[in-house]
């Protein structure tokens, strides 16, 4: 379901989601440049399946992504409520630009 891509993309979310929390630009220009390179990385070794297998994971991560940003909505902790609200943001973001793709 998830794979180093995503773990990659989660580092870069943290980075720069401490970078804004605690008003530190070069922590999040850091994690910019790691979520960018995460999501670049990963749409060139990414194989596209349209099989109803890959429909079914592709619904369960938009499932997972808004899990987060409710949790990141209930939690009301600065750095890991913006951590889980920017990352379930970055993983719809990502399915809904992979309908299109």
């Amino acid at each position: 379901m998830f794979d180093k891509y995503d773990l990659v993309m989660g580092i870069g979310v943290f980075f720069a989601s401490a970078g804004l929390v605690y008003n530190h630009p070069e922590v999040f220009f850091l994690g910019l440049l790691i979520l960018f390179y995460s999501i670049f990385s990963k749409e060139h070794h990414r194989v596209i399946s349209t099989s109803a297998r890959q429909k079914e994971i592709d619904k369960t991560r938009i499932f997972v992504g808004l899990v987060m940003i409710l949790l990141a909505i209930v939690i009301r902790v600065e750095l890991l409520s913006l951590f889980l609200y920017a990352w379930g943001v970055v993983i719809i973001a990502e399915q809904i630009l992979n309908r299109f793709a």
